[in-house]
């Protein structure tokens, strides 16, 4: 395990990596932006599921418990 003043020295090495912190930076925009809109697309089915009625479960309901064990 590395102690702290080795884990700081890291820090500071990687913020003087200017290349790298663009690409890094980059890269998490991307994900970031992703994601988002994947989590857009998912709530927006779910929206779209909620708002349409299930006929197929209806029906089942119009049905009685005589009917279904004659």
């Amino acid at each position: 395990m590395k102690s702290k003043k080795q884990l700081e020295e890291g820090n500071r090495e990687m913020a003087r990596d200017k290349e790298h912190e663009r690409d890094a930076a980059e890269w998490s925009d991307a994900l970031i932006g992703d994601w988002s809109e994947t989590v857009e697309k998912w709530f927006g089915k779910l929206d779209e599921l909620n708002s349409e009625p299930f006929p197929a479960c209806q029906a089942q309901l119009l049905i009685s418990k005589r009917e279904v064990f004659e």
